[in-house]
């Protein structure tokens, strides 16, 4: 399960909350493990899927689903077993020969006629609530995902129920990662990070930035990943995330990579820096400060650990090195279901608003948290460089996602 589900009841009785809607795509593959491929394509609410999970033990969770996405919760059932569709009944008649798959009498079972809850989502969702016995309820609504439409006609529907607008909600109760999470995290990583390397095996003088982004999206696809963005840059353009370009390497170049990807809805994130040929003195000094300052994060880098201190130990380490622009404002980010998840970078501290998170960003990091630190280091005409490593929160420090070597590549 890749619910956090005693982290979500701690903090619903903590802000006297009965009931959580999840309505985002991410939220609803959250809370039920189900991806929904309606929600990736039709934006803006058109084909909305709702997860209803309630603090009180004896209501069960319950998915509600555009019936479109009925062959795809075949295909990926999910941990809720209560589940219903709205709109028009639809009646799929078998005529195989033999008897039914498992996948086609899951499909069969989703689209009984008995599951329709309503001619639309919201009329759907409200008998929903109805039914749980919420009419009187305080509910976090993942408004984020949620058509103004649809929260106008449940505050309609049932006008003795309290609704709160708690996207931010879901990312603080996201924050602290499930062993079923970190182990999609950890294979999203392996994945990068081969396809990483891949660019680095295949780069050499006369190819191209756009030869070489062909074999990382390759690599990701026969991982079943799917690229999310790839900044590449040789040469002069290493000194900031271009996208790869025509440009050829030459002799001499610095390669700059970052990449992200997504592979069974969980994000990666990874770099690397190399050299077509023997380094520069320049090169390697740029390379080494940024050692440094990744080093002291890591000295300090455990439960209980602020940004800002991360902040400072980046600045300490480049400062070492002797860099001219030691104060770094930005170290790092978390990562899961989101590419960035609260508290989102790990910048200058960030005064907050929402009623559901801390006051500011700065806030101490927890055990199971996923998060990535990270150092770019430039010089506009010159170059770049950035070493980064996705790593684990533990209960003395940390582990590494997975093996993760930040070398200055000899190509």
């Amino acid at each position: 399960m890749l619910f956090n589900r005693e982290r979500a009841l701690a903090l619903m009785t903590q802000f006297s909350l009965d009931a959580l809607i999840g309505a985002t795509r991410e939220n609803v593959i959250y809370l039920s493990d189900f991806a929904p491929w309606g929600q990736a394509v039709h934006k803006y609410c058109q084909r909305p899927n709702f997860a209803v999970f309630s603090r009180a033990p004896d209501q069960t969770p319950a998915l509600l689903v555009y019936p479109g996405e009925a062959t795809y919760l075949a295909a990926q059932p999910s941990w809720i077993s209560e589940i219903y569709t709205y709109g028009r009944p639809r009646s799929p008649r078998y005529e195989g020969p033999g008897p039914m798959t498992v996948e086609e009498e899951r499909y069969m079972s989703v689209l009984e006629a008995a599951k329709v809850k309503g001619k639309d989502p919201a009329e759907a969702l409200a008998l929903i609530l109805r039914e749980k016995g919420l009419t009187r309820a305080h509910i976090a609504l993942d408004h984020e995902g949620i058509s103004s439409e649809v929260q106008d006609y449940l505050r309609a529907s049932l006008p003795q129920a309290r609704f709160s607008a708690a996207s931010d909600l879901f990312r603080l109760i996201r924050m602290v990662k499930t062993p079923e999470e970190i182990e999609r995290l950890r294979k999203a990583a392996a994945l990068n990070e081969k396809a990483m390397r891949t660019i680095f095996e295949k780069a050499c003088v006369g190819c191209s930035e756009l030869d070489l982004a062909r074999e990382f999206h390759q690599e990701i696809a026969q991982g079943r990943g799917q690229v999310e963005w790839l900044h590449l840059g040789s040469g002069r353009r290493s000194e900031g995330i271009f996208p790869p370009g025509a440009k050829r390497l030459e002799p001499g170049d610095l390669l700059r990579s970052d990449a992200g990807s997504i592979l069974d809805a969980y994000h990666a994130d990874t770099c690397a820096t190399g050299v077509l040929g023997e380094p520069a003195e320049k090169q390697k000094r740029l390379f080494a400060a940024g050692q440094k300052g990744v080093a002291r994060c890591l000295e300090i880098l455990r439960p209980g650990c602020r940004p800002s201190e991360l902040l400072d130990a980046m600045s300490q380490g480049l400062r070492e090195c002797g860099v001219a622009d030691a104060k770094k404002d930005f170290v790092g980010h978390t990562i899961g279901i989101e590419p960035r998840e609260f508290p989102f970078d790990f910048s200058a501290p960030k005064k907050l608003s929402s009623p559901f998170l801390p006051e500011t960003t700065d806030i101490p990091l927890e055990r199971d948290m996923v998060i990535n630190i990270e150092v770019s280091l430039v010089e506009l005409g010159f170059g770049g460089i950035q070493i980064e490593h996705t790593l684990v929160l533990k209960g003395g420090g940390f582990d590494f996602i997975v093996p993760q070597a930040r070398e200055l590549v000899r190509i």
